[in-house]
């Protein structure tokens, strides 16, 4: 399908170019690698959402259901979040690849330090193949009247459900037979946040700026800044004189702006963000 350069402002297209099949193709490269850097920013970005989503909870006092399922989501957006970044990564570069073994080795470091990381790693498991263990939540104010909350859980509850890993099982040995998850999910989002930096690091963020840049390039094409630069698509004119099967493309000026400032071309070339622009 051939496409065009368009400007977009309220529900209304202005082709402004006709594009070469050339020119088409290095844009739609150009997208590709630019959403891809968000998609995996988003994933991140979700596992602490979804954690601030639990604090939220717990403050607003809101039915325990309504946390039991944020946690539920929170084990999946974490699964999700590791196998995309593990897919990304050997997809692009291979297993045998610095980029991969580097992923892995961050994944590795935090299981290896945190026991709360290796709890979570495994409660995700259990959660899917036994359902949600039995929660308790108190409340209580400290003595500068600050909430605290508790998130209890029972140890032999949890070992009857499931085969621990064996690193795991040897950490409960440790504990008491009820124990608090909830400073768990703070670890949890610390720890996530050291491998998606790791995970950033090792894409090729040469590539990344590049694309950035000749983005940044297509800004002269907007007639104004209220309006949106797409790249328009759409296979024939109906009776009407409307575009057949339109499809259309944002251009992303504003993260490509982030990115330009963030990423610094060094021979150790490298970008660390914890969040996207708006």
């Amino acid at each position: 399908m051939s496409k065009r350069l368009a400007t977009f402002k309220d529900k209304e297209f202005v082709v402004v170019k006709t594009l070469s099949f050339e020119e088409q193709a290095s844009i739609e490269v150009m997208f590709r690698v630019i959403n891809g850097f968000e998609t995996q920013n988003i994933k991140f970005e979700i596992v602490r959402d979804i954690h601030e989503d639990i604090l939220n909870t717990l403050k607003n006092g809101t039915p325990g259901h309504q946390l039991f399922r944020q946690i539920m989501e929170l084990m999946s957006t974490f699964n999700a979040f590791l196998n995309h970044w593990n897919t990304s990564l050997k997809r692009e570069f291979g297993e045998s690849s610095k980029n991969y073994i580097k992923f892995k080795e961050a994944t590795g470091e935090q299981f290896d330090t945190y026991f709360e990381y290796r709890f979570l790693y495994g409660l995700r498991n259990y959660i899917h193949h036994c359902g949600m263990p039995n929660i308790i939540v108190n409340a209580k104010l400290d003595s500068n009247d600050i909430p605290v909350y508790e998130l209890m859980v029972n140890k032999a509850e949890l070992l009857s459900g499931m085969d621990w890993h064996k690193r795991v099982k040897t950490d409960f040995q440790t504990i008491g037979d009820t124990f608090d998850i909830f400073p768990f999910f703070k670890v949890l989002i610390e720890c996530v946040t050291r491998i998606h930096n790791v995970a950033i690091n090792n894409i090729d963020v040469i590539k990344l700026l590049i694309c950035a840049q000749r983005m940044s390039t297509y800004k002269k094409y907007r007639d104004s800044e209220d309006k949106e630069l797409v790249l328009l698509g759409y296979t024939g004119m109906n009776q009407f004189g409307d575009p057949t099967n339109l499809n259309y493309e944002h251009f992303r000026f504003n993260l490509a702006d982030y990115l330009i400032k963030q990423i610094k071309p060094t021979n150790d070339a490298g970008i660390a963000p914890t969040g996207s622009p708006s």
